[in-house]
């Protein structure tokens, strides 16, 4: 008996240095299914890896961040979130890249919606806090650029949502009338359909960074899984839920 316990001791300890140090990432909401099923992907080979998916808009991520947050890898939806943080010393340039992009579509049940001039026929309109959400962003300078952001702000009809995610929920559950999302968001949608996709010439091209923090960087799981994240296997998976 008196041998039990330090064996014991040892094989708890032979057991933690299996285990590599968790690491964890902070991803744009809009890619919650996506990187869902990558962390799945990349566990299967990496047994006694661990990985924790914090999932939020792009701005509140990047505000964390740069408050101190606990973060190896930041994967943003809007570039300027990415600097935002590289300006303020938080990431390790070196690791920062492109991971994916993806386009800006507006959702809804309502089939009789076929553009974007139709838009003031509606009563509320839901897209992301421009200051905060990437997604919300983009729409706003897409309806700059057709002379009706100011219009539906005056008239009350932007519903304001704390991530895409939240604005495909209002539009998935009849709170508004449509709202400007992602295509990615709008094919996992069960209840909203794409009424008009918003050209490309109106909004900067979405474009998805990803990159290690300065406190991840010498973490050689976090470095194992970004790159991971550029792998052909990968690229399969972040296409099959619609991103190029």
């Amino acid at each position: 008996m008196k041998f039990l316990i330090p064996l014991l001791s040892l094989f708890i300890m032979f057991q933690s240095t299996l285990r590599a140090e968790e690491i964890k990432v902070s991803v744009a909401a809009s890619m919650t299914n996506v990187l869902t099923e990558l962390k799945d992907e990349y566990l299967k080979k990496h047994k006694n890896s661990a990985i924790s998916l914090n999932f939020a808009s792009s701005g509140a991520l990047a505000k964390q961040i740069d408050k101190g947050a606990d973060v190896d890898i930041f994967i943003s939806a809007n570039p300027k979130w990415m600097t935002f943080l590289e300006k303020q010393n938080k990431m390790y340039s070196k690791s920062v890249g492109v991971l994916a992009y993806n386009s800006l579509v507006f959702v809804g049940q309502n089939n009789k919606i076929k553009k974007p001039s139709q838009l003031t026929s509606l009563s509320k309109i839901g897209m992301g806090s421009p200051d905060s959400v990437p997604a919300g962003d983009y729409a706003r300078t897409a309806l700059t650029k057709l002379k009706l952001y100011d219009k539906l702000s005056a008239d009350k009809k932007l519903v304001f949502a704390s991530n895409v995610r939240q604005a495909l929920f209002y539009a998935d559950n009849a709170t508004v009338d449509g709202s400007f999302v992602y295509k990615t968001d709008a094919l996992v949608s069960q209840k909203s359909k794409i009424l008009f996709t918003v050209s490309p010439k109106l909004y900067p091209k979405v474009t998805y960074l990803s990159g290690i923090t300065l406190t991840g960087k010498d973490k050689k799981e976090a470095m194992s899984f970004m790159k991971f994240l550029k792998t052909g296997k990968a690229k399969k998976i972040l296409k099959k839920y619609g991103f190029n």
